[in-house]
């Protein structure tokens, strides 16, 4: 009985053995390696070059940058019709990302105001600011910010006491799609 015992557990070793050959010429090792690298990128999208037009009224404060060029404030006072201030300044985008415009809002006019205050911010070509607009990594555009007191208004529509306004411009860029072009890149706005 113990000649069966140690034959079978023989025969339970090779058994074992024969199986674990087998699994072992089934096996392979697959390896795929690759080096990769990511450039770094940058966000700059500001202001810069503000140029006030020939025949504006002296401000009473002078455009100015501020907050890393992000933001351009002014104080001027018009004093009749026909008065006009008016500059250009380049959007920049000395980041290596696209950007697109997401808001391009004027405010600070309500009814009353804007009978006789027109406010506009324009690329310096007259087109409009659109939402979508694509500012592609190095490209500049020009735009056109202009306050004018209207020539042609209804006596009745004169204010009786000064008008004190704040007239807001909000320009927001966001990052683009990387395959993006702005196909008017060429165009200078």
């Amino acid at each position: 009985a113990l000649a069966n015992i140690l034959t079978n557990s023989a025969i339970f070793l090779i058994i074992l053995l024969a199986i674990g050959i087998g699994y072992a010429y089934l096996t392979s090792n697959l390896s795929i390696s690759g080096n990769t690298n990511v450039s770094t990128n940058t966000w700059n999208i500001h202001f810069e070059n503000i140029i006030v037009k020939d025949g504006s009224v002296t401000a009473t404060t002078e455009p100015t940058l501020s907050n890393n060029n992000t933001s351009i404030t002014y104080t001027i006072d018009l004093n009749r019709p026909k008065e006009y201030y008016e500059f250009t300044v380049d959007v920049k985008n000395d980041g290596t990302l696209p950007g697109k415009v997401s808001i391009s809002n004027l405010s600070g006019l309500d009814t009353t105001s804007s009978k006789i205050i027109d406010y506009s911010v324009t690329y310096t070509n007259g087109n409009p600011v659109n939402i979508g607009d694509i500012l592609n990594a190095g490209a500049k555009k020009s735009i056109k910010v202009r306050v004018f007191y209207k020539d042609e208004i209804d006596p009745e529509d004169f204010p009786n006491d000064d008008l004190n306004l704040t007239l807001t411009y909000t320009l927001q860029y966001v990052q683009s799609e990387v395959d993006e072009f702005d196909t008017n890149a060429l165009i200078d706005s």
